[in-house]
Parts: C-alpha cells; sequence; structure tokens
C-alpha cells in the first residue's frame, strides 16, 4: 500500500481511539455534548438526574414541552418520548449550550434557583472562623503524620545502616582469619 494511506489511516485509527476512551471516561457526555453544540440552539443538554445514577442526554423544544428520551423502555422494549414542560428560569447556560436538569423520580424540571437555595443567615465572621478551623485542624493533623512518617523512615535507615555495618564487621573478621597477615 502507499505510505500516505498507511499514514492516513494509522492517525485516524489514533483519533479514533481517543475519541473511544474519552467518551468512556466521560461516560457518554462527550457524544451528547459535541450533538448538542452543532445543533447550534436547536439542541439542550439535559442533565438527567436518576435514582442511582445522573447522565446527559439531548433534547429539542416542540412548542413550549421539552422532548427527550431518557433510559427506560416501556413494555415493546423501545424508549418513548418524553415531553415535559419546562417553567420559567429553569433553562440554564453551561459550557456555552442550554442546560436543563430533569429528575427521573419526580418526572418534572429541576428550578436550580429554588432547588439550590443558600445559606438563609449569613455572618461572614462565624463562617470565617469555621473555614480557619477546618484549614488549621487539617494542617495540624497533617504535620502530626508527617512527623510520625519521617521518624518511622529514620528508625528504618538506622536499622539497615547498622545492619551493613554489623555485616561488614563479619566480612572484615572472616577475611582477616583466612589471611593470617592482617591484624
Amino acid at each position: 500500500m502507499n505510505e500516505a494511506i498507511i499514514y492516513l489511516l494509522s492517525y485516524t485509527a489514533v483519533i479514533l481511539l481517543g475519541f473511544l476512551i474519552m467518551q468512556f471516561l466521560t461516560n457518554g457526555f462527550l457524544l451528547t455534548f459535541l450533538k448538542v453544540k452543532s445543533s447550534r440552539g436547536k439542541k439542550v443538554l439535559i442533565w438527567i438526574h436518576g435514582v442511582s445514577d445522573t447522565y446527559f442526554q439531548h433534547g429539542y423544544f416542540d412548542e413550549d414541552l421539552l422532548v427527550f428520551k431518557n433510559r427506560s423502555k416501556d413494555f415493546t422494549g423501545k424508549k418513548p418520548l418524553l415531553r415535559v414542560k419546562v417553567p420559567r428560569g429553569c433553562i440554564s447556560r453551561t459550557l456555552n449550550v442550554n442546560f436543563i436538569q430533569y429528575d427521573e423520580e419526580t418526572g418534572g424540571v429541576i428550578n436550580p434557583i429554588t432547588a439550590f437555595s443558600g445559606v438563609s443567615s449569613n455572618e461572614p465572621k462565624v463562617y470565617d472562623n469555621l473555614i480557619t478551623r477546618a484549614i488549621e485542624a487539617g494542617a495540624s493533623e497533617l504535620k502530626e503524620n508527617i512527623v510520625i512518617v519521617l521518624i518511622v523512615m529514620v528508625l528504618i535507615a538506622l536499622l539497615v545502616v547498622g545492619f551493613l555495618v554489623f555485616k561488614n564487621q563479619q566480612l572484615i573478621t572472616t577475611i582477616a582469619s583466612v589471611s593470617g597477615n592482617i591484624v
């Protein structure tokens, strides 16, 4: 075969293998994201919160209903199209694409503003003290662990050096007894 065709096939195989590995590592997100990104706003990225896991799908709007397929199958073994009404304020933008969160348990769209409310009473001094204590607690515990590890390593090093000195001393006395010239 021609060398150019061999190079073309080998580079194509490497790129395809890299894409498949990325698809596997992102649990199917990469291809879904590329479908939504390439649709130039016609499709929507849907983050589906299932009972046991979360995954991503793509969907589109038909009038004011969001149309998509999830992983569930009906009695015929096919994935039915789900049509969900999307309330105002539930569409957000992430990674430069339109983005919606859907809950499989309730069968509805998650409103990020009401679902993820912040702290009702914000006291900066108390919050700062909590952060400082958390950082210092981990640092002192880490320092203690480092000191313990260093002490153990020094003891092991001393044992190794002592063993080597002992073996050298035995070797020197053995050579001296065999040779008879060394006093």
